[in-house]
């Protein structure tokens, strides 16, 4: 059964009351939260990108294109 807050009837606390109303809160808590997670570094970057000199733009893009490749050999060395 999964760990949904409330599940268990003797539980104590905020979320004991009914099930159902309680996952579908969690499941629009994390999709807010991931929307929002999503959308501020997205508008930050849309803001900002104009003011770069095209340079700079393609320097950052090379970082994190690299940081990216770094973290895929370290997990697949790590499977290793």
């Amino acid at each position: 059964m999964a760990n949904i807050p409330g599940n268990h009837p003797n539980q104590i606390g905020v979320l004991s009351g009914n099930v159902h109303d309680e996952a579908g809160m969690m499941i629009v808590g994390v999709f807010a939260g991931s929307a929002l997670w999503w959308l501020l570094p997205s508008g930050g970057v849309h803001l900002v990108r104009h003011r770069l000199k095209p340079s700079i733009y393609t320097g950052i893009s090379r970082i994190a294109g690299m940081a990216l490749i770094g973290f895929a050999l370290w997990q697949l060395m790590s499977l290793l």
